[in-house]
Parts: structure tokens; sequence; C-alpha cells
């Protein structure tokens, strides 16, 4: 979903050409609990969340969404990453908090209509007109999973990491070894992609294992 983050990873060329290549206009720039509802409504299991635009749905939400949660995830929503390392113009540091079901409408009152400097925005940053609250869910692995269109390749590139989520740029350039690349070729039918059809079956984490393993 985030143009510069899944750029940098694809490693793309400036100089890429294919048949399938020519200019390309972007139409799809969704934020996170959009991206949410998407996968919601095709059976992928995501936290319970809402998203709100003022504080008097804060006050809603909480009472009619998380009536006994303890602690709820506020997260600011702006089309870039880098959102819980972001500092707000207003001196407010991070876009991401975790906090007290009784401190909620606080933090989010101190987000919506602020503006979020994060490593994607520029100096310039993005207004916060929609915060997303979300159940507090414990880790127990966090992984990273993308598909974006690759330039080199002229068609989709599945990019996945097994130390995934957070800070994910940083660790494509400290140890871009463990970023796992897997072209589609969209010529033939997805379900004879040997690369893909490895790694469905084989799964995430031990494709990327081996991936890992292979490059040494």
């Amino acid at each position: 979903m985030v143009r510069g983050l899944l750029g940098k990873l694809a490693g793309r060329s400036l100089s890429a050409a294919g048949k399938w290549q020519q200019q390309q206009l972007r139409r799809l720039n969704i934020h996170e609990y959009q991206g949410a509802e998407l996968m919601s409504k095709h059976g992928i299991n995501v936290p319970k969340g809402v998203a709100v635009g003022s504080v008097d749905e804060v006050r809603k939400v909480l009472q009619e969404v998380f009536p006994n949660q303890s602690e709820v995830v506020v997260k600011s929503q702006i089309l870039a990453g880098g959102r819980g390392l972001g500092t707000f113009k207003s001196g407010l540091q991070g876009g991401v908090h975790i906090v007290k079901a009784d401190q909620v409408e606080d933090i989010a009152g101190k987000m919506l209509g602020q503006i979020l400097v994060t490593k994607q925005t520029g100096p310039q940053g993005k207004v916060v007109s929609k915060v997303y609250l979300c159940e507090k869910l414990s880790l127990v692995n966090e992984m990273y999973f993308a598909i974006t269109l690759d330039r080199k390749s002229a068609g989709p590139l599945i990019i996945a990491c097994k130390k995934g989520g957070t800070s994910i740029e940083d660790l494509a350039e400290s140890h871009p070894e463990l970023i796992v690349k897997v072209p589609i070729d969209v010529s033939i039918d997805i379900n004879l992609n040997e690369n893909v059809k490895r790694f469905l079956v084989d799964g995430i984490i031990d494709y990327i294992t081996q991936e890992i393993e292979n490059k040494r």
C-alpha cells in the first residue's frame, strides 16, 4: 500500500522495459483501515477495528465496540509508512499508540487534525483526518508480506520477510539477505508457476528460510 517502501524493496530499475511495460497510472491508494476492510471481506483475519474522524466518534466506538477492552491501539491514518516512528508538528511523538481505554479520547484528539511527519511524507508531513481504533493483540510472530508491481520484471513481485513489521525498510538495507523476492510470470497460469506454488505449499516461513540458506 505504501509506494516508497515497496519501491525500495523491489529494487526497481528506471531503465527497465518489458512487453507489458507502459506508462502506469496509480489509481488505488487506500488507508490501513480500508485495506483491513478489504481483507476481512475476503476471509482474511484482521484485528477488530473502526476508523473515526472525531472525538465524539471515538467516545461512541469505545462504548459500542470496545466496552470491555482495557487497552486500545490508536493508529493515525495517512497515506505514508513509518507512522509509528513519526512525529507530529505539535510535538507529539509517534503516530501509533497503545493506551489505556480511558486515555483513548485524549490521544486521538491530539492526532486528529494534526500534521504527522514520517520518513515518507517529507518535511511537510500529512494531515491526520482519521484514526483507526483497534483491539490490542499479543504478537506471537511478526512477518512482512506484500505484492507489488516490479518494473524490472514488468510483472507482479512477492516480497516477504520472516522478521517483518516495524522498520522493514531499515532491515532491507542492513540485512538484504533476509528479504525474499518471488517474481510472478503473468504469461502462465499462477497455479503452474513453480515459484509461487512452492511459496504457497511450503508456507511463508519455510520458503523464506530455504531461500536465505540458498543465498549463503
